[in-house]
């Protein structure tokens, strides 16, 4: 082994003890859970060796640019489970979310007729137009803010409220002899 990477071992093991507990630390703001946050501090020290990043213990930047690089392995990691649950969220719009809307006033009976409400349910969206569909899927299915949905369309937020509240008294309107009915 030479010299070079012989230092570079040093420093790394270095830079791991003085400041693993610290990135910890900070990483925890941002992903809040412990365990995740140990984790994402040692994929930081991991890229910085798997990359051969050079980095010196005594250097002022050193810590600030360990954190970034933490910083950006949670941020990203965030992301990546954000869009895991959009795709869920989607998934289970298209398969069984209809039955479960609170929007759509539960509880419905959906135990034996499921099959019949998700059909009742996707026969009742395709008569709406796609910006209809577009406002009911961002809003209601994946949870999306009508500031948001406006921001990301061409569409004013009078509008967006508008097309939410017609879907859903659709939906509610086509789905009430399906609706449980309190026996006191």
């Amino acid at each position: 082994m030479d010299i070079a990477k012989c230092e570079f071992y040093k420093k790394v093991a270095v830079c791991y003890s003085k400041y693993f507990d610290s990135v910890v630390s900070h990483i925890r703001t941002i992903v809040f859970d412990d365990e995740l946050s140990k984790e994402i501090a040692q994929e930081c020290f991991l890229r910085i060796f798997s990359r051969s990043i050079k980095v010196d213990p005594d250097e002022l930047g050193t810590k600030t640019y360990i954190f970034s690089i933490a910083k950006n392995i949670g941020i990203d990691y965030l992301r990546r489970q954000r869009m895991e649950n959009s795709l869920l969220k989607e998934k289970y719009y298209s398969e069984a979310m209809p039955v479960f809307s609170p929007e759509i006033n539960q509880p419905l009976e959906y135990s034996i007729f499921e099959n019949e409400i998700n059909r009742i349910v996707a026969s009742s969206m395709q008569e709406f137009h796609e910006a209809k569909q577009y406002v009911f899927k961002e809003t209601v299915v994946r949870g999306k803010g009508i500031a948001n949905v406006s921001n990301r369309s061409s569409l004013s937020r009078y509008k967006i409220k508008k097309y939410r509240k017609e879907i859903v008294d659709r939906l509610r309107e086509d789905l009430e002899e399906y609706r449980y009915k309190d026996k006191r």
